[in-house]
């Protein structure tokens, strides 16, 4: 489908409340070859590192300027203290995390963990988690629909020019209702107020659906992954969970794993038995294999 389609279907879906319709928009993860080998590669050398079957997990990322919603990069969390059943991330330090995501450049889509060598699927646990995650996900991760054009005319507004304390210039766009939002506009010293004719001013406002996905995995290749999906209705704001989706592989020109950074990170991300895992001295970690 063509990103003009999909708009359009989008804007009728949300004008419509079509909550059966906004679900079927979100029947997939999509997610490039490089970060499902990524993942596996995350998931694969935790075990090898501990010498046991345990999960590890870490966040769905993609730029931020990016509008295809497909996930292009992972992260392996922070100080993450893991089981053969579970893994566990402090909350204060995990925001932390997330911030410094967003200062890479990047925003996060969603999370990702792995099951050691168990089925992947969502446990009760896995459900809480997610609930925990997608909340702080919503307001960031928004599948746009259009962009809603609010038309003030000439008689609608009012224009003013202020200096404030500092020098600075500001130009303000103000509504007659002074009940309604006031534009802002900071300018330069040598702006002029009546050297411009101001006709129209068009707001265009952001309309779209939050969402957040959740991706399960384990060590193996031949084992399939297992997705969800959560959707906020943006008029009704009720929470609803895709289980089961289908995860779709993307094909792009991916770039090299750099396993000697991902092995790093493992040894110095992950606590396993109270210790991180660089400090576990096994034959698999001292071989090096990868």
């Amino acid at each position: 489908m063509k990103n003009s389609d999909n708009m359009k279907k989008l804007e009728y879906i949300l004008e419509n409340n079509s909550k059966e319709k906004i679900d079927e928009l979100f029947s997939d993860l999509k997610i490039t070859d490089y970060a499902y080998k990524k993942i596996k590669a995350y998931a694969s050398l935790a075990c090898i590192t501990a010498n046991a079957s345990i999960e590890c997990g870490g966040y769905l990322v993609a730029l931020k300027e990016d509008q295809d919603y497909i996930v292009k990069d992972v992260y392996l969390s922070k100080d993450q203290k893991v089981t053969g059943v579970e893994y566990i991330v402090d909350s204060e330090p995990d925001m932390d995390f997330l911030k410094e995501i967003k200062n890479d450049g990047y925003k996060v889509m969603g999370w990702w963990h792995s099951h050691g060598s168990m089925n992947p699927f969502h446990s009760g646990t896995d459900d809480d988690t997610f609930k925990s995650i997608y909340y702080n996900i919503f307001p960031y991760n928004k599948k746009e629909s259009s962009r809603e054009i609010i038309p003030l005319s000439g008689d609608s507004f009012k224009i003013e020019h202020q200096t404030d304390k500092t020098g600075n210039n500001y130009v303000f766009f103000k509504s007659n209702n002074f009940l309604e939002d006031v534009i802002e506009m900071k300018v330069g010293n040598n702006f002029k107020l009546n050297d411009i004719e101001v006709k129209e001013i068009k707001i265009k406002k952001f309309r779209g659906i939050s969402f957040a996905y959740s991706l399960v995995v384990n060590r193996f290749y031949s084992a399939a992954p297992y997705a969800e999906v959560a959707i906020k209705h943006p008029k009704t704001k009720e929470i609803k969970i895709n289980k089961g989706v289908k995860v779709t592989e993307i094909i792009s020109n991916p770039m090299s794993l750099d396993y000697e950074k991902i092995l790093d990170e493992i040894k110095t991300r992950i606590i396993y038995k109270g210790k991180f895992l660089g400090e576990i001295t096994n034959k698999y970690a001292e071989s090096g294999v990868i």
